[in-house]
């Protein structure tokens, strides 16, 4: 009896034997593949050797090496993501360049920025899998913007007489950078798992920073500036020295130390928050947390900056006020974090509260040298007014106050507000306030919501703590002119419209409404026909 191969024996049988052929064909793709590859890098660097510094070649080639080793983390959208919130966390805006001789200074955050707005430009037109997703805040950026270029069209004349029309179009386009990661970042929230990573990136990089604020108060060296010593890169400025109740201020990562220390102060509510709801690490994850927003706190003594101890102030008041109990854990665990966290400066410490426990001269000191380069804000405020009336409706026109430079022809006012009211009028103003504020309601009140649950109820006060702080903080420093602290503004508005649109608080709340509105329908149309049938 001889035995037969049946139908679906031979059909695998020659399926596997197509399946063995492939893969080596595959093998031997990848090895000519590999060859080649190796020819041409052999070649570019045989190149770059002779005829280029040996040390901007060496830079070069281990970012690509390391960009090759790694690229199934960087080459994907949270690798990217996360790649944009390192370099605003560290990577100093406005103070390291990548040294490529050009017109402008090439920022690395505008590389960043510029690289990612293309690659999801293109993936929503090509990838059907990427899709828009709903941004909630949006309007008020385009409110903010059209109220711009309203104020850019009412000064058209005056701009254009002194030279100032070009500033003044740079400054929009500026604007639509900057702004641009409120839209990146939302997009690219995908899932609970990509937001948890990012609060936990930002948590971890505020603590990071706060270390580097301590170093840099004890021995003057800021190690943020150290990437503009590395091949391929130059600093646009030296390092800054700023002393202040008996040591120097810490920059950091920042522009200036109330710029830092109002970022820290916006990052530690999410600290707070990671130390109930983080799932990592595994054990002592509270302790873990609870260090991370002390080292932030660290970093903020270190600033020495009385703006930032106001923004704590405030969101501490708001957590108190919508979770009462707050009031039992800042005293129990925060009071003895903040005592240990002032030993890394206690004479900066002491200063800042006896300046708060003497009014009148605190008073006295934001009047002095009025009229002059560095007075003080209320000083300001008065012949700032005066000049806001002459034009009030739509101000002087965006990027008309130049403040440093040659060609400087304002006073840095260290108030944005007044600057937004100067520069777009009270149209401007408005926009700006509604910015800040309809958010800052918006996830108040989402943070009171019984069916929220624990966890998101929590993101939305420590998020809404953060934009209420740095809306505070707008009045005492020149914010929209300090890049890093602006873009983790729009990063912390992403997290908002997430939490109100996608979070799965969210989805369900979404399938409950069109639930009810369906079963409103059914009712409706049995009630039509029971009327047409009576």
């Amino acid at each position: 009896m001889t035995a037969t191969l049946n139908e679906p024996d031979l059909a695998s049988t020659v399926t596997r034997k197509d399946r063995r052929i492939i893969d080596r064909r595959e093998r031997d793709r990848s090895v000519v593949w590999g060859i080649v590859g190796a020819a041409v890098l052999a070649a570019v660097c045989l190149t770059a050797s002779i005829t280029l510094p040996g040390a901007p070649v060496g830079a070069i080639l281990v970012v690509f090496s390391l960009a090759y080793i790694f690229r199934g983390v960087l080459f994907s959208w949270q690798g990217l993501l996360n790649i944009f919130l390192l370099v605003v966390l560290f990577i100093p805006a406005k103070r390291v360049a990548i040294a490529i001789p050009l017109p402008f200074d090439l920022e690395v955050y505008r590389v960043v920025l510029v690289g990612l707005i293309l690659a999801v430009v293109v993936s929503l037109l090509v990838d059907p899998k990427f899709r828009m997703r709903e941004m909630k805040f949006q309007w008020l950026i385009g409110l903010m913007l059209g109220t711009m270029i309203l104020s850019l069209g009412a000064n058209a004349a005056p701009l254009t007489e002194q030279a100032l029309a070009g500033g003044s179009i740079g400054a929009i386009l500026n604007f639509v950078l900057l702004s641009s990661p409120f839209f990146l970042v939302r997009l690219l929230l995908s899932s609970v798992k990509v937001v948890d990573g990012v609060i936990a990136l930002l948590s971890v990089g505020g603590a990071i920073i706060g270390i580097g604020a301590a170093i840099e108060r004890l021995t003057h060296t800021n190690i943020f500036l150290l990437i503009g010593s590395i091949p391929g890169f130059q600093r646009l400025t030296e390092a800054s020295e700023d002393f202040r109740s008996g040591g120097a201020r810490a920059f950091g990562s920042a522009q200036h130390p109330i710029a830092l220390g109002v970022l820290l102060c916006m990052l530690i509510p999410l600290a707070i928050y990671q130390a109930r709801h983080a799932e990592w690490p595994q054990k002592n994850k509270k302790l873990f947390w609870i260090v991370c927003a002390a080292l932030m706190g660290v970093g903020v003594i270190c600033t020495v900056s009385r703006t930032a101890y106001l923004v704590l102030a405030l969101m501490a008041l708001i957590a108190i006020i919508w979770r009462p109990g707050f009031l039992y854990k800042l005293v129990i665990i925060g009071a003895p974090m903040a005592a240990l966290a002032s030993l890394a400066a206690p004479q900066a410490v002491l200063s800042s509260l006896r300046s708060f426990l003497d009014p009148k001269s605190l008073i006295e000191s934001q009047y002095a040298s009025a009229g002059w380069t560095g007075s003080g804000r209320l000083a300001d405020l008065g012949p700032s007014l005066t000049e806001a009336a002459r034009t009030p409706w739509f101000g002087t026109g965006p990027g008309s106050r130049i403040v440093t430079g040659p060609e400087a022809n304002a006073f840095i006012l260290d108030n944005q507000m007044l600057g937004t009211l100067l520069e777009g009028g009270i149209v401007g103003s408005i926009a700006a306030i509604l910015l800040l504020v309809v958010p800052t309601i918006t996830l108040l009140v989402f943070a009171r919501r019984q069916v929220a649950g624990s966890k998101y109820r929590d993101l939305g006060l420590a998020l809404a703590a953060s934009i209420a702080g740095y809306f505070l903080s707008l009045f005492f420093f020149d914010g929209f002119g300090f890049l890093q602290t602006l873009m983790m503004f729009f990063v912390l508005l992403a997290l908002g419209a997430w939490l109100l649109t996608e979070s799965p608080t969210a989805v369900a709340d979404r399938a409950l409404a069109d639930r009810r509105k369906f079963m409103r329908e059914i009712a409706r149309r049995e009630n039509a026909g029971a009327r047409v049938g009576s």
